[in-house]
This record gives structure tokens, sequence and C-alpha cells, in this order.
């Protein structure tokens, strides 16, 4: 995935760059052809990040990925007991259901037949 990656990165820069030299000849000195040229293509290379980052599909998050995500390092311990107690909070908040402690909730999850 790395390596499809990096070789599609260096195709769009040597196709940027040669883009880039040809809106440069023809723009020459003109100001407001620059700007108009510059906003364009920013609006096609955010659009085009977007789109590049929505086609990216995480099934799962192992421990990095959550780290990365809450912004701290934690053990798994510590990541778990964030995991439920911000579930707690969320599901109090929406008040279908509202627990008196997080052990409640897990004792009410545990007990759900699968």
């Amino acid at each position: 995935v790395i390596a499809k990656g990096e070789a599609q990165g260096m195709v769009s820069k040597f196709i940027g760059i040669m883009l880039g030299i040809g809106l440069a000849n023809n723009i020459g000195s003109s100001t407001s052809l620059a700007l108009a040229s510059f906003s364009v293509v920013t609006w096609i290379h955010m659009f085009c990040n977007l789109k590049s980052y929505q086609s990216i599909q995480l099934r799962t998050l192992n421990s990095y990925r959550v780290q990365f995500i809450v912004g701290e390092e934690r053990s798994i311990h510590e990541l778990k007991l964030f995991f439920f107690q911000t579930l707690f909070e969320w599901e109090n908040a929406s008040g279908v259901v509202n627990f008196i402690s997080l052990p409640d909730m897990m004792d009410f999850c545990t007990s759900i037949p699968v």
C-alpha cells in the first residue's frame, strides 16, 4: 500500500510540475490571471485530497490508531477504560437509557443475549 501511494505521489507531482510550467508560460505577468489560476488549482488539489482520504476504509482500530486519534500514549487498559467511559457519557447524554454508573452499563451490556 505504501509503495503504491509513493508511486501515485510521484506521478501526480510530475503532472503537477508539468501543468505548473505550462500555466506559468501562459500566465506571464498577469496578477489577476495568476490569482485565478492559483485559486482553481488549489481547489482541485483540495478536492482530490478529500476524495483520496474518503477512499481509505479502516475497518478496525488497532492500539496505535486509537492512540493517534486520542492524541495521547496510553496503555491498552487505559484506552479501553477511556472508550467505555466515553460510551457511558454518550449513552447518558442521549437519554435513551440512563445508567447509574459505568459498571451498571457493563452489567446491562453483558446480560443481553447474543
